[in-house]
């Protein structure tokens, strides 16, 4: 289990498979957005195309999760076998919402300097409920992802 700071991750697999497998694999366990579901074996809902995808791992019918990361992957295949760029980042509207926790927080400092201790223990609390349900997310995402895409050659 890693942990990270910052609500985004950049990292690359290299995996044997080619690419066409991969892409099989991602479309087989992905599904459109839909709003009422019955029975789908999907984990994953979004798009995949010939080269890339966009998904979000799906946590139970009907049910969102804010800090659940937007998943955008591209896929090459190389003499070595296939890469697989993987980009993990917040929701816009979550990245709307916590920006907008954070310039009231610092306003509000800004307004009432008595209160100083407060909102930065105010800011700390925002920052740390992100950090530890974008790291859940994260985590949990990256496992599903990583277990569909095979076993990495790194």
């Amino acid at each position: 289990m890693s942990i990270y700071f910052i609500p985004y991750l950049k990292y690359e697999l290299l995996t044997k498979d080619k690419k066409s497998e991969i892409i099989s694999r991602l479309r087989s366990l992905t599904s459109y957005e839909k709003f009422f579901e019955i029975n789908n074996p999907a984990i994953f809902r979004g798009e995949v195309f010939d080269s890339s995808f966009r998904i979000q791992r799906k946590i139970r019918k009907g049910m969102h999760h804010n800090w659940n990361p937007i998943i955008d992957g591209t896929i090459v295949e190389n003499e070595k076998g296939t890469s697989i760029t993987i980009k993990m980042s917040l929701h816009l509207i979550t990245k709307i919402f916590s920006i907008l926790m954070i310039v009231g927080t610092f306003l509000a400092i800004l307004s009432n300097p008595n209160e100083l201790w407060g909102s930065l223990g105010l800011i700390s609390f925002l920052y740390g409920i992100t950090t530890i349900f974008w790291n859940s997310a994260v985590n949990k995402s990256r496992d599903s992802l990583d277990h569909l895409l095979g076993h990495p050659l790194e």
